[in-house]
């Protein structure tokens, strides 16, 4: 009884409320779906699995925090921590019947229990693989002054040579 009890009053202070539960969409065939369900349903799923378990909880929120420092770093649309997040919960869903989960899901927390660490840890090699992309083109961009010196040279030259030639090209067109 005074679990219960306690167990309530936590509950009360957690900062989903039980009318927002949010529930999965039925978008998982589709091609190109709106993702943020899917992330908005994990992300719940979390807050509701801390009280429970805060060590899984943390993995879930370390999913979520592996996805904001991808788009961060990254200008591209397609965050690949997105799919993930949704293409396991919609894993779990498959697995369950085609079960639409709500957030606080005893199915599909048992479900994404099983691979969560799996799922950190390829969470963890797209944003390190986003990384080595992003050195390896600031190393091609990275120019020293002696390089950026002989490009201005260049395109100076460039400059007057083509002001010279379409001088001399309008010359012989005016004198005709």
């Amino acid at each position: 009884m005074i679990i219960s009890f306690v167990f309530l009053i936590l509950l009360s202070q957690s900062p989903v409320n039980a009318e927002d539960v949010k529930t999965m969409p039925s978008t998982c065939n589709e091609l190109l779906p709106d993702i943020s369900p899917y992330i908005e349903l994990f992300d719940q799923t979390a807050q509701l699995w801390a009280i429970e378990s805060p060590q899984k909880a943390r993995k879930m929120f370390d999913l979520l925090a592996l996805r904001t420092m991808y788009q961060e770093v990254s200008t591209d649309y397609n965050n690949p921590i997105d799919w993930l997040i949704k293409d396991s919960v919609c894993y779990c869903s498959i697995k369950n019947k085609g079960e639409l989960f709500t957030s606080n899901s005893k199915d599909l927390k048992t479900c994404l229990d099983k691979d969560l660490n799996k799922f950190v840890e390829n969470a963890e090699k797209e944003y390190i693989k986003l990384k080595m992309e992003k050195l390896k083109k600031d190393k091609i961009l990275k120019l020293t002054n002696e390089q950026k010196i002989k490009i201005e040279k260049i395109k100076s030259q460039a400059t007057q040579d083509m002001q010279r030639k379409t001088n001399a090209e309008f010359k012989k067109k005016a004198n005709k």
